[in-house]
Order: structure tokens, then sequence, then C-alpha cells
């Protein structure tokens, strides 16, 4: 019986954002002349080998837009295998001359972004769904019967999981409301605000 390959790419753009930086400015970030994440889907190759016995990479990808809009610098902070960090460093560097410039108050500006890659490819026989998306599903209907302890405990994981996702941020700072920590409660929405205003997308 032949194998149905089930095979997913998942990018995620924002740009880094230091503690205590003023988010009240006017900021426009830098946007890739095209769609970006069409272009990594084309670009971007599995192996047959991946591809029938299953795979998982990730990538998280540092680079700088002067302000002539040229991507001038460029870092891989993580990669799950050398060879998979090497091809999205390799197709990140090819968009040298791709990007828009940032502006903030109305002047260009150099600005250093983030890019996070995954690839993956999974056989028949084994699940390719998200387990942090489960998680987030439990964690709503948790939030639905009133059991707010084991929602926080639900989407806690899956902020674990997939830490860049921004809606998780705040259903979990619903959460911390709903249990009387107003703290964490708001130390989470603010994350979710900030992810709001750095992530692009994302390809499933």
């Amino acid at each position: 019986m032949k194998k149905i390959i089930i095979s997913s790419l998942i990018i995620c753009f924002g740009f880094h954002m230091s503690f205590g930086q003023n988010t009240d400015t006017l900021f426009i970030k830098s946007k890739f002349k095209g769609n970006i994440d069409e272009y990594f889907v084309k670009n971007l190759r599995l192996s047959t080998e991946q591809l029938i016995h299953g795979y998982k990479g990730k990538s998280i990808i540092s680079f700088r837009i002067n302000e002539k809009g040229v991507l001038d610098s460029i870092e891989a902070l993580y990669y799950s295998d050398i060879e998979f960090g090497r091809k999205v460093t390799k197709l990140v560097g090819k968009t040298k001359n791709m990007w828009m410039p940032t502006i903030q108050n109305g002047d260009t500006i150099a600005y250093r972004y983030k890019l996070i890659v995954e690839d993956f490819a999974y056989p028949e026989e084994t699940s390719g769904k998200d387990l942090s998306l489960s998680c987030k599903e439990d964690a709503e209907k948790l939030l639905k019967n009133k059991q707010y302890q084991s929602a926080l405990v639900a989407i806690s994981a899956s902020i674990s999981l997939t830490p860049y996702r921004a809606e998780y941020y705040l259903i979990r700072s619903k959460c911390y409301k709903l249990l009387e920590n107003p703290e964490n409660a708001e130390k989470d929405y603010h994350t979710y605000k900030s992810l709001e205003r750095e992530i692009v997308g994302e390809i499933i």
C-alpha cells in the first residue's frame, strides 16, 4: 500500500523587541517584496527519505534590514540539524534585495528581525496534528466549563510547545484574570500585543 505523506511548512516572521522599547512610536516594519510564505514553500524542499520516514526541522534566523531595505547581516540562532539550518540560512540570504525598509516616526531605520521556519512531514501512520493546538482546544473547553486552573495548565503546555503564537497568551491572560492573578494576566496580555505586532503569519 502506498504511503500518504503529510508535509507542512510553518513560517513566522517577527522583529526583536527589547524591554523598555517605546511601542507607542509610529513603527512600520519591513515588508518582503512578494509573498515570503510562497518563497519558502517553493524553495525549501525535504528529501525523499525525509518524506518517506517522517521529519521535523526547525530553524530560527536573525537578520538585519538596513535603512535602505537591504539585508546586510544574518545569523542562525537555532537549528534542529545543521543541514536544515544551512538550507534556511541560504534561502534567507538570497532575499538580500527583496525587502522594504523599516520606518519609525517617518524615518527609515536599520532593524533586526527574526524568522522562524518549521518544516515537517508525517507518514500515513503518524499523526501530524499540532500538539500545541490540541492543548489550546482543551484549554478553551475547560474555560467554558469554568475549570480555570486546569485550563491554565493546558494553555501553558501550548505556550511551552509553541511560544510564538499570540493567541495562546491571550487565553492564558484570561485564565489568570479569572483566577484573580492580575499581575500575570497583564504580563501575558502585553506579550500577546507584542507578538500580534511582530508575527506576520504562519503556513501549516
